[in-house]
């Protein structure tokens, strides 16, 4: 599959590309929500993490979301 974009947006694209690490693959994944689970988990296990360690602030880490 392929498709069209103006230059602008192609640049763009490549800078973000370079800024991230990722590839036009992934971005569209991204921005199309199938990346959206793994990067809950990833959230999920940072939180984890941080009150299993007592990082945070005395607020943040009390409410234990």
């Amino acid at each position: 599959m392929s498709w069209r974009v103006s230059k602008e947006l192609h640049d763009r694209l490549q800078v973000v590309k370079e800024a991230e690490g990722k590839s036009a693959t992934d971005l569209l994944k991204v921005n199309i929500g199938l990346l959206e689970a793994k990067v809950s988990k990833e959230k999920e296990a940072i939180k984890r993490y941080l009150l299993e360690h007592g990082w945070g602030h005395a607020d943040c880490v009390n409410r234990r979301y």
